[in-house]
């Protein structure tokens, strides 16, 4: 399912700025702390500390450190007066204190030389809440003032996508790319465009070169890491995203759903903890957490994290599914159907929730119910193995042999994660037409 980008914050770096170097956060943290302490009227080190600690996931230290230099006698005026405003816009943006961080930038706009930046930084915090017709118009002010910064053509991308123009969203995304090929928001904003529109392989050569440019972030380690498939090169960078802002719940939440698929159910079951313990929790964690707990058996406790996404979305497909597959581990099949069927009902766009009601139906001998949930499966999305590889064990359960066949051929030609040795061992198991 394609899963648009703009809930979230997105947030935007400077234009005049480098990647961060690769090393450990707390060191940086440490480092820009003693700085500080040795050049307390240093404005330059004032804005290091507060660009840093907000990276860490510290907003609060990160805020009093930009206000005391925002007051010091060099943030007066020239780059680092601009480059000290926007960063405290920023973490305005990113703890969503839209009225705080529209401030913010009009005072940005209002310092010498800044107006551009102003612009552009107003434009960026319309865009948190998903306002491209007031952010429109503040790009384009900033553009008009110096053509080609980086920071509002990457704004006006968001715009222009939100707005249903993706062909003229990519163009400002990869101009701004040209502008500056070294940092990550425009390789970062293409990436997630280029997911969307289902063109995985340069999603991920965008999403590569975000993350060579600055692997520090946890946002674009994040951003990466749900592309890429569930193994040690996930685990590392999602690892390395936490290490640099431990408390990034989605890094956390990525990372459970990795080791889930990998098998390493105790560690899992502790990052989907983490994840729940931040400060802005996703309900589809809560089910993250309940998938866990189903593979280690422990059904009661998923039942009860099912009920929390649920409680914080209703209609959440994820919630319910897991709701589904915790009722069926039970053996409360009727219970487990219902849901099966009210997660695809919330989720039409995705076949899971009747795949794994068929095969929660056939493992407890309800054929007729299994036989409903694959074909509905394969008739919605014939395009999907798995859809087909179940469609195939509930017509070799039934009997009908030559149905198996096929669908297991089909099962093998489609898409998705089918179990390629097991389906062509069923293949081999059945007996050849004309031969009795």
């Amino acid at each position: 399912m394609r899963k648009h980008w703009f809930g979230a914050v997105l947030v935007f770096g400077l234009a005049g700025l480098s990647s961060l170097p690769a090393m450990a956060q707390a060191h940086r943290v440490t480092e820009a702390r003693a700085a500080v302490a040795s050049h307390r009227q240093d404005a330059a080190a004032s804005l290091a500390l507060g660009r840093v600690l907000r990276r860490a996931g510290l907003p609060q230290e990160a805020m009093h450190e930009l206000q005391r230099g925002s007051l010091l006698a060099g943030a007066r005026t020239g780059p680092v007066a601009i480059d000290l405003r926007y960063e405290l816009a920023r973490v305005h943006m990113e703890q969503g204190r839209f009225r705080e961080a529209i401030r913010a930038c009009e005072l940005l706009k209002a310092t010498a030389g800044g107006a551009a930046m102003g612009h552009a930084c107003l434009g960026e915090t319309h865009m948190t809440r998903q306002r491209a017709s007031d952010a429109l118009p503040e790009v384009q002010r900033a553009l008009a003032l110096t053509p080609g910064l980086y920071l509002a053509t990457v704004v006006l991308g968001q715009a222009q996508w939100l707005e249903g123009k993706a062909a003229e969203a990519e163009a400002s995304f990869r101009a701004a790319t040209q502008t500056d090929p070294g940092r990550s928001e425009a390789w970062l904003s293409l990436g997630r465009l280029m997911a969307y529109l289902n063109r995985p392989a340069e999603a991920l050569q965008a999403m590569e070169k975000a993350y060579a440019a600055d692997a520090e972030d946890a946002v674009v380690a994040h951003a990466l890491a749900a592309l890429l498939p569930s193994g040690d090169r996930a685990v590392g960078v999602l690892e390395g995203a936490i290490r640099s802002r431990p408390t990034h719940g989605p890094s956390h939440a990525r990372l459970a759903e990795v080791l889930l698929e990998l098998g390493r159910l105790e560690r899992a079951e502790q990052e989907a903890r983490l994840a729940l313990g931040s400060s802005q929790v996703e309900a589809d964690w809560h089910a993250v957490l309940a998938e866990v707990l189903i593979r280690r058996g422990q059904f009661d406790p998923a039942l009860a994290a099912a009920a929390d996404a649920l409680r914080r979305v209703p209609n959440s497909a994820r919630g319910k599914l897991a709701e589904a597959d915790a009722l069926a581990a039970k053996g409360e099949i009727d219970l487990a159907i219902e849901s099966y069927q009210a997660a695809y009902g919330f989720g039409r766009t995705q076949p899971t929730a009747l795949v794994r009601g068929a095969r929660a139906c056939l493992a407890q001998g309800r054929a007729t119910t299994a036989r409903g949930f694959a074909q509905r499966a394969v008739e919605a999305f014939p395009k999907w193995g798995p859809a087909w590889e179940v469609a195939g064990d509930v017509a070799s359960k039934e009997g009908d042999k030559e149905k198996a066949r096929q669908a297991y051929q089909r099962a093998l030609q489609g898409d998705g994660p089918v179990d390629r040795a097991r389906v062509q061992a069923a293949l081999r198991s059945l007996p050849r037409v004309g031969i009795q």
